[in-house]
C-alpha cells in the first residue's frame, strides 16, 4: 500500500512539473514598449503587437510542442505592406535561425485516428420457443481529430492594405533552451525593406 501511495505521489509531481507552460518576458527597447507578456512596436508605417501567451484554442496542449506567437499588424501608412511567410523568424540564444512551421504541418502532427467503443443493446421476445434475452454488439468506428483552430487562427501572410489590420499566430518549434530570443519581422513598403527586432526572455 505504501508503495502504491509513493508511486501516485511521484506521478502527480511529474504531471505538475510537466504542466507548466513556458513564460515569455519581453524586453523593452527603442520603439518597443512592454506590458507583461505583450510587446508593442510602432513607427511611421506599422504598428506591431506581439503576444506570447494568447493561445487558448484547440489543441489545448499546443504550447507543450510548439511555440505559437501571436502577431497583430496595423498598416498606418497609405501604401501596401508586404509580409511574406519567410519574413518572420526567431533567433535563438546561440544565434540559430528558427523558421516558422506551416499550420498544415502542425495540424498533421496532432491529428490521429483513434477508436471509440460503442455498444448496441437489443431485447427480443420470441413466441416459439418462448425466450427472452438481450444482446450487445460492440463495434469500433474510427474518428480523426482535426484541429482547425491552428489553421483558422494562423497569421495571414501577404498584403496588408493601407489603414487595415491583420492578426494571427505564427508557429515555431518548441523552445527548449532558456535565454534571450529575438523575433525578427521584415516587411516591404514602396520597394523598401524594413526590419523590426523584439527580444524576449524564455523562463
Amino acid at each position: 500500500m505504501i508503495k502504491v501511495v509513493f508511486f501516485l505521489l511521484i506521478t502527480l509531481i511529474g504531471l505538475s512539473s510537466c504542466s507548466q507552460k513556458p513564460q515569455y518576458v519581453f524586453m523593452p527597447s527603442y520603439n518597443v514598449k512592454v506590458d507583461k507578456h505583450t510587446a508593442y512596436y510602432q513607427d511611421e508605417n506599422i504598428k506591431l503587437t506581439v503576444n506570447g501567451k494568447k493561445w487558448s484554442y484547440s489543441p489545448s496542449d499546443l504550447e507543450y510542442y510548439y511555440t505559437p506567437i501571436h502577431l497583430e499588424v496595423e498598416n498606418l501608412s497609405d501604401n501596401t505592406l508586404i509580409i511574406d511567410k519567410d519574413s518572420v523568424n526567431l533567433i535563438s540564444p546561440q544565434g540559430f535561425l528558427l523558421k516558422p512551421i506551416a499550420p498544415s504541418e502542425v495540424v498533421s502532427s496532432f491529428s490521429w485516428s483513434y477508436p471509440r467503443f460503442r455498444f448496441s443493446i437489443s431485447f427480443g421476445y420470441f413466441t416459439d420457443p418462448f425466450w427472452f434475452g438481450s444482446r450487445w454488439y460492440p463495434y469500433e468506428p474510427y474518428y480523426e481529430r482535426v484541429y482547425s483552430d491552428v489553421v483558422n487562427y494562423a497569421f495571414p501572410f501577404g498584403r496588408v492594405d493601407p489603414k487595415t489590420k491583420v492578426k494571427g499566430f505564427v508557429y515555431f518549434p518548441e523552445l527548449k533552451e532558456r535565454g534571450l530570443y529575438e523575433i525578427v519581422l521584415r516587411y516591404q513598403i514602396s520597394n523598401n525593406q524594413k526590419e523590426i527586432r523584439i527580444s524576449f526572455q524564455l523562463k
